[in-house]
Formats: C-alpha cells, structure tokens, sequence
C-alpha cells in the first residue's frame, strides 16, 4: 500500500517514520518545497519533488502535513487522484473551505479524516470511558497554554506558519481542544470569545497569541476555556465536575484521576509514551484504508465543526457577542 505524506517537516517526518513500521505500508515523501527530496533525512525512503508526479505513481492514500494554509488545497489534489486522505488539523482555515472539501470526498466517494491525534491519548481515552460515573456533567474548564517559542527550538516562531495573518494564531494552532471537548460532551452550540495579542511574541496584531472562551455545549453545559501560546510555564488540562464528583486529565504530567464529592481520588492512570499515540492512529487509519472501519479517527465533518469553532469565537471577539454554531 503506497501512502504519500505530502509535506516533510516535523509532522511529516513523524507520520513518514511511522507508516514505515506498519506491515505492508510504503510511505513515499512528496516535501512541500522544491529541492528537498534529496534532503538526508528522507534518504531511505522515496521521494518526490513534485505531486503531481507522486501522485502518477497511483497510490493508495495520501496524508496532508504541508503548512494549514495549504491543506485543503492539497486535499483537494489527492482526492481527485482517487486517494484517501488524512489531514493535519486544522482542515481548512475557514469553515466554508472545510465544508467545501467535505462535500468534494463525498462526490469522488473517498475518505477524508483528520489527525487529531488527542483521540488515541491515553489519558482522554480513559476519561471517556470512566466519565458517566460522575453522574450528569455540570461544569467544564479546559486550558492549552504554552510558550510558542519553545514549540521547536533553534527555529524563529515568527517565520512559521503560526504567526502568518489568516493562516496562525492560537485558535488555530490549538483546535485540538475544541475537538476533543466535543467529543466528550457533544456538539458545541455556541461561543463568545476575546482574543488578545499583548506583542508578547512580536506576531502580527491581526495574529491571535491568546483565546478566553466561553463555550455552550447542545447538552446545555457550560465549558470554560483558555488557550495561549503565548505563557510560560505550559499547563494542560481538561476538568468536568459531575453530580457525583469530579474527573480531570492532565496532558503535562501524563495522569487522569477521578474524585469524588470530597475531593478524595477514587481512580487515577497515568501513562509514560506520548507518542504512541501518534502510532495508534496511524494503525488506526491504515485499518480504515485496508477494513473501512474508522475507529476514533476524526471524520471530515467533526473536523470542519471545530474550524467553525474558530470562525465563531472570531466573530464574537468582533461583535462581543454570542456567535452560533451553524
């Protein structure tokens, strides 16, 4: 099974190594700027300076980790060359261009999927499993803050596709957050939102270092939120308070825990390998191509609804006013 990773940086290089352990797999590198294809790093695999001709050499299935900006177009391409696709979040930077390549898949009937990979991780994993037994869930607060420079080391943050106007800013970068919340507690209904850029990492003004979010969920709950890239030291962490007590994860130190209504820890896991979540999912997508069967992988429809998250809190930290979801 031929699989193209379009687009060779350090998401790309990931799923490039990955794909190589899976059994009957052929990752083939398709880098997103000329010249690469003979980069020492890609030496063991095949390479491709250009798509077009990648995608001559018929292959099974494509994954998208070129900047966002580009994504959806270079969905579009693989999708018309009758490959599955798995794209880098976000979809698309717009919601309608999200919606667009949503309804392209299903008229060349392929798959299109998202990697969201917080879906394979341990600690969220077991959250969903054990949250009915805090009762009905009343309260939600959720953060992702971090600092941007320390994201990769020795690279200026600002020449990257993070600080570029349209294509960057925390909301963005960090839709991770919108996807798995949603996932745990349903659809989000709607948003209001303030967005800051204090010049803390010298981005664009119209570049968003910060989101203060207020989401409603169709169920009703409230869920607070706090996304920056933009403070040190990192923090991240999902908290959902129930009838019966409390359960909470922590993507820093690696643990969940459930409490009871006396603050006690009544269950707890916690878990050393981040990254096999990121193998996981590419097991998880692998099946999908060779079985049809999807597992927890993002679907391209459950990707778009939380670009539109984005769209929405933008448009409320504009009108400051509630913005619906459609």
């Amino acid at each position: 099974m031929r699989v193209l990773v379009v687009g060779t940086g350090s998401a790309g290089m990931r799923h490039l190594r990955t794909l190589a352990r899976i059994a009957g797999v052929v990752p083939v590198a398709v880098p997103a700027r000329g010249g690469r294809s003979e980069a020492p790093e890609l030496s063991g695999f095949e390479a491709h300076g250009d798509l077009d001709r990648a995608l001559a050499t018929s292959p099974r299935a494509a994954i998208i980790a070129t900047d966002s900006g580009r994504h959806a177009a270079d969905a579009e391409r693989c999708l018309e060359a009758s490959c599955d696709v798995l794209v880098e979040k976000p979809l698309a930077v717009r919601a309608d261009a999200a919606n667009a390549l949503v309804a392209r898949a299903r008229r060349v009937g392929r798959g299109l999927h998202v990697a969201c990979c917080l879906r394979f991780d341990p600690g969220l994993v077991w959250m969903k499993e054990h949250l009915p037994e805090i009762g009905e869930p009343t309260l939600a607060d959720a953060e992702c803050i971090s600092w941007l420079p320390a994201w990769r080391p020795g690279r200026d943050h600002g020449a990257g596709y993070a600080a570029r106007q349209g294509e960057g800013g925390v909301l963005l970068d960090l839709v991770h957050e919108f996807d798995y919340c949603s996932w745990l507690l349903g659809p989000i209904r709607r948003v209001m939102a303030r967005l800051e850029n204090k010049g803390v990492l010298g981005l664009a003004a119209t570049v968003e270092e910060t989101a203060l979010l207020l989401l409603e969920h169709d169920s009703g709950i409230a869920l607070t939120m706090r996304l920056s890239y933009a403070v040190q030291p990192a923090s991240r962490r999902l908290r959902i308070w129930g009838r019966e007590g409390l359960i909470e994860w922590n993507g820093v130190v690696r643990t969940a825990r459930r409490f009871d209504t006396a603050g006690e820890v009544i269950a707890s896991t916690s878990w050393d390998d981040a990254a096999q979540m990121y193998v996981e999912q590419a097991e998880a997508w692998v099946g999908y191509l060779r079985r049809g069967e999807p597992g927890r992988l993002v679907d391209g429809d459950e990707a778009a609804m939380a670009v539109a998250v984005c769209d929405a809190a933008k448009q409320s930290a504009s009108t400051q006013r509630w913005a619906l979801l459609p």
